[in-house]
């Protein structure tokens, strides 16, 4: 088959997005399909990749952009200029989706001259795609026989998001034009609009199982854990979790790979050499340290609609999983937990469903339903 896939970030950028698209493209390609990927130029040499991975690649926009000016104009500012430019981010975030849509602004351009693939998969977050995309379709109805969106969250219907009323408009307009809507867990669906729930189907994030490597599990000689994720106020805090800790009167090790250190600052200077903040690292890398850990804590999402993919993750390293909630009422379990008792341990079901073979197998089977 003649596949094109469209997204935003790619290998080597570190996301759930990212390995969305680029995980597809690699298994598609171990497959025997022909695939093309629309993605953001991040300004990497893929020279190597595409010796093992021959993909065709076209940019759509830069990875970069306004944000991350923005963030690092409001990170050295305090104050009256640190509040004027985070509100100046929400403010257009709220209203166009920018930077999302910088970031796409050039995909239904490269893709008018691109035609008769089988099947094109568009890949959010940011949802900018899409509607680009959908751009792209209708100015050349002939791209494509079979289009799937992808969605890793909600986009208006997420609690956890903010959106200037028209956007709903816009997004059955996309949700009106695509033949399927893919999205991760069932309990999802609610949060799309009722006119588009019969053109979804669930197709969880997946990896490949063979690309695994991990250590060989001892205990260590302090108890020693650790959380790899994002961070969102209000909805996946580790706050309250770090109250706790600066409570504890004996030796531990807490290990954080986040980008969001500004959450850990105050006690990282409190605990010492007890918390341990680390920057993100590559998939396989993580998975490796993550397994020489007594057990991981998950931070829940306060929505049922969204479930982090680094469970998947976690499931993969074998170590024990504590799931936690931003007001951490699970003190109990956290304390049996650090003396080797796992009983309450989270279980995730059916690993499988997560390899990328299958997971690669639902979209195909989409392109001739």
């Amino acid at each position: 088959m003649k596949i094109l896939i469209v997204g935003k970030p790619f290998f080597p950028i570190i996301s759930p997005r990212s390995f969305r698209t680029t995980e597809l493209a690699k298994e598609f390609i171990r497959l025997g399909h022909e695939v093309t990927v629309c993605v953001a130029d991040n300004g990497y040499s893929y020279d190597n990749f595409l010796k093992k991975y021959p993909i065709r690649i076209i940019f759509g926009g830069k990875q970069n952009g306004f944000i991350d000016s923005m963030k690092s104009k409001s990170s050295n500012r305090h104050g009256l200029q640190y509040l004027f430019f985070r509100t100046a981010q929400k403010i257009t975030n709220y209203l166009f989706e920018y930077p999302g849509f910088r970031g796409c602004s050039l995909i239904h351009k490269v893709l008018k001259n691109e035609s008769n693939f089988d099947v094109l998969i568009s890949i959010a977050n940011p949802y900018s795609v899409h509607f680009a995309v959908c751009k792209a379709m209708k100015r050349n109805p002939q791209l494509a026989k079979r289009w799937i969106s992808d969605c890793g969250d909600p986009f208006t219907g997420s609690p956890m998001g903010h959106h200037a009323f028209y956007w709903k408009y816009i997004e059955k307009w996309w949700a009106k034009a695509t033949d399927f809507i893919t999205i991760p867990i069932e309990e999802g669906k609610i949060a799309y609009h009722k006119e588009c729930r019969g053109k979804i189907r669930i197709i969880p994030q997946g990896f490949n199982f063979d690309e695994i490597n991990l250590a060989e599990y001892h205990r260590n000689t302090i108890p020693t854990f650790a959380y790899a994720g994002a961070i969102l106020r209000f909805h996946r805090d580790p706050s309250n979790f770090l109250n706790y800790l600066l409570t504890l009167q004996f030796d531990f090790k807490f290990i954080v790979y986040t980008r969001q250190f500004e959450y850990f600052v105050k006690c990282e200077s409190l605990l010492g050499n007890k918390l341990e903040c680390r920057s993100f690292i590559p998939r396989e890398e993580l998975l490796l340290e993550l397994s020489k850990m007594d057990f991981l804590i998950d931070i829940k999402n306060e929505s049922s609609l969204h479930k982090p993919s680094k469970l998947i993750d976690y499931a993969l390293t074998k170590r024990p999983v504590l799931e936690i909630s931003t007001a951490f009422k699970e003190q109990n379990n956290f304390d049996a937990f650090l003396k080797g008792d796992y009983s309450s341990a989270m279980e995730i079901k059916d690993i499988s469903q997560y390899d990328i073979r299958n997971v690669a197998n639902h979209f195909l089977s989409l392109a001739s339903e």
